[in-house]
């Protein structure tokens, strides 16, 4: 699954509605040219003057802040770091070794949904890179996002399994038990029912009463209750809550650090590649027409979208392209729709874009002319 708990909670920490201020007009404007750093979303991090990328360090304090919030008990000696200290046993190398297996599930699975067209699993999908490209930036630094997301994987496992498999789950076991429930229903029944919570948990509240009724809400809610469920049976089939810990922590962190990775590849490719695609006879046209500056924009546009690279920007990959690299509602709909019967290829995809230009620029003059 590409939608983990780290970032759920980052998302939510940001606010999830998005803030795309990238439209298809913006192309009209020679002087303002779409390149990678750009198309990230505006709040994220810059480049240092060494060429360095500097992480999005709010978006990581606001995340660490919410789960020490969440897991308060733990850090300041409580009921949590006491059922920390119980029942993780983090210092057997067992728990170790099947926590790091009970992960690979997970991963695989997550490799399924993410290479998946299903139009449900798109803006899942868009909401992980997103993360990716808003805490890390568009240039590959994959010591300092391994390093980071090791880190907040360890501190969303321990935080969220203590409190959904260590505290939770035991207390909904115990209830089921003095409830009439045989010993080994009440350990069913208290998986499901701490999945259940947990999924509902990671909702993203902020996004309004629409967000919440989404289909995007709908998914998320089941990829978690899934995700849940698997952790609780980790938790009651070893015996040790440090397997679901371990598992939780090494998902969450595969699945931000290898996101990391494969959008700054494509961001590097969509730099090269539209550079290159300059010098194709094919745009000699839209170079004399719209200027060098409007077609490389356009043209790193299109790469950036094609993100499984086969030369054709598909209906799934103009969404979830748009999504994670900044296009407005409007200009995502519209490239949609014009890809839905069989997909964009580069001429095309230039046709599409230079529509939305020219829309773009007749609404502004008709804005002009009505002040």
């Amino acid at each position: 699954m590409r939608v983990s708990s780290l970032v759920l909670c980052a998302l939510c920490a940001v606010d999830a509605s998005r803030q795309r201020p990238f439209s298809g007009s913006r192309l009209a404007k020679p002087a303002q040219p779409l390149t990678p750093a750009r198309t990230s979303r505006p709040e994220g991090p810059a480049p240092t003057s060494a060429g360095v990328q500097a992480v999005d360090a709010p978006l990581l304090a606001r995340l660490v802040g919410t789960q020490m919030l969440v897991g308060y008990t733990i850090f300041t000696g409580g009921i949590g770091a006491q059922v920390l200290h119980a029942h993780a046993h983090l210092d057997s190398a067992s728990v170790w070794l099947i926590g790091g297996l009970g992960a690979l599930p997970l991963l695989a699975l997550g490799r399924v949904i993410e290479t998946s067209p299903s139009s449900a699993l798109v803006e899942i999908n868009a909401s992980t890179n997103r993360l990716a490209l808003r805490m890390f930036g568009p240039r590959a630094q994959p010591i300092l996002a391994l390093s980071l997301s090791a880190a907040l994987g360890a501190l969303v496992g321990v935080v969220e399994e203590t409190l959904f498999r260590g505290q939770l789950l035991p207390s909904l076991s115990a209830y089921a038990t003095t409830h009439g429930l045989e010993h080994d229903e009440a350990k069913l029944a208290a998986v499901a029912a701490s999945a259940l919570v947990f999924a509902l948990a990671h909702i993203n509240v902020l996004g309004g009463l629409k967000q919440i009724a989404s289909k995007e809400t709908g998914v998320t809610v089941a990829l978690q209750l899934a995700t849940g469920a698997w952790f609780g049976a980790l938790s009651i089939a070893t015996g040790q809550l440090g397997t679901a810990i371990v598992a939780h922590g090494v998902y969450d962190a595969c699945t931000l650090y290898g996101t990391h990775l494969r959008v700054t590849r494509q961001v590097s490719r969509a730099t090269a590649r539209g550079l290159a695609a300059l010098r194709l006879p094919a745009l000699a046209g839209w170079l004399a027409a719209r200027g060098a500056s409007w077609t490389e924009n356009a043209s790193r546009l299109f790469f950036l979208l094609d993100g499984d690279g086969d030369g054709e920007v598909s209906a799934a990959e103009a969404r979830s392209g748009g999504i994670t690299f900044g296009l407005c509602d409007e200009t995502i709909a519209a490239l949609e729709a014009r890809a839905a019967n069989g997909g964009l290829q580069l001429g095309a995809f230039f046709d599409a874009v230079a529509d939305l230009s020219n829309a773009g620029a007749k609404a502004r003059a008709h804005a002009c002319g009505g002040e």
